[in-house]
């Protein structure tokens, strides 16, 4: 009798430990699955976040649009993606994500560990950007304009350059400054010396000034689509000190000022800076590629910075000063590359496939 209730308990002991290893293998299996699923999920946001970097990068090599079949299961998506060629994706150096891109504007990022396997769509927008035709080296909506030019060492070139600044044979030629009154083109041309009129170049003749009224552009739509996709965002009056720099060639910003700005050191930029208030005169310097907007009432540019782009100034009536040896030069490469950052991603359509 003994030795039946020893065969017993040992039995039920042996029971009772194998369900608890059961339990714990299992545990730990969950466990497993859980966090290799969670690190599939970000490294396929990886992949968004990666899309969305090259999209605004310049010269970026992006892959093929893919046309993305609808209604599939997971597991047919999974299946549809890894048997596309590789021209229609992009995979990370580590191989642990991919992007994506469809034919109707969305980013597929793909990411996995192991065999777990996440993907995830988000649609992007492209905003609204009248730079690719941008009227002129320096456009100036306004009624009225009190214009000032100092010394002889200034120029506003509407021809072609590259975004180093040098001349593009044979490219695209612009005015040299567009206004959209016939009183604000009179008011230049009266400020302008002899020998400063041949320092205003593009369309012939020099001085290179005209009006067109007919189209405007439409400057204030623009720019309060920044607001939401800044990288940079200063309140108040700005003053620029130090020797800071902004973006970079390959990934262009955009840097919305809400009031007067002033230089006062040495500052470089590519992309868009907004400047919702005056730009003053300041001491300092301001090299910047890509597009430069003032809505202030004064847009005082001194000194020898360089906008190598366009710069379009809208105001009611515009007090604008050229001083030194600034250079104002259109360049449709720095506008294209460094003024069209390009998309912003909606993540209200996030969904995971």
């Amino acid at each position: 009798m003994v030795l039946v209730l020893v065969i017993v308990l040992l039995l039920f002991a042996f029971l009772l430990v194998s369900a608890v290893l059961a339990f714990v293998y299992s545990s730990n299996l969950t466990t497993f699955s859980r966090e290799h699923r969670m690190v599939a999920l970000e490294r396929a946001e990886a992949g968004l976040n990666t899309a969305a970097m090259d999209l605004n990068a310049y010269g970026a090599t992006l892959p093929e649009e893919i046309t993305l079949p609808e209604g599939y299961s997971h597991a047919d998506y999974v299946a549809f993606l890894d048997g596309l060629d590789d021209v229609y994706y992009i995979e990370d150096a580590d191989g642990e994500h991919r992007y994506y891109l469809t034919d109707d504007e969305a980013i597929i990022g793909y990411g996995w560990q192991q065999n777990f396997k996440r993907i995830v769509r988000c649609e992007y927008s492209e905003y609204y950007f009248p730079g690719a035709d941008t009227p002129a080296a320096l456009y100036v909506d306004s009624d009225t304009i009190d214009s000032q030019f100092d010394g002889n060492a200034f120029r506003v070139d509407g021809n072609d350059h590259d975004v180093d600044g040098s001349k593009v044979p044979g490219g695209v030629v612009k005015p040299g400054i567009m206004t959209t009154s016939g009183a604000g083109e009179t008011s230049l041309r009266s400020s302008l010396t002899k020998a400063q009129e041949k320092n205003v170049k593009g369309t012939a003749p020099t001085p290179s000034i005209t009006t067109d009224s007919s189209n405007p552009v439409d400057v204030e739509r623009f720019s309060a689509q920044l607001d939401g996709i800044a990288d940079y965002t200063f309140n108040g009056f700005t003053q620029i000190m130090g020797r800071p720099v902004y973006g970079g060639p390959e990934h262009p910003i955009i840097m919305v000022v809400n009031g007067d700005m002033q230089v006062a050191g040495r500052a470089e930029g590519w992309g868009i800076l907004d400047i919702r208030g005056s730009l003053l005169s300041g001491a300092g310097n301001l090299l910047w590629h890509g597009l430069i907007l003032v809505h202030g009432a004064e847009a005082w540019i001194h000194g020898n910075p360089d906008v190598i782009g366009s710069m379009w100034i809208k105001s009611e009536h515009e007090t604008l000063r050229i001083s030194g040896d600034p250079d104002i030069l259109f360049s449709s490469a720095a506008l294209e590359g460094y003024g069209n950052p390009g998309i912003f991603l909606n993540f209200t359509t996030w969904d995971e496939l």
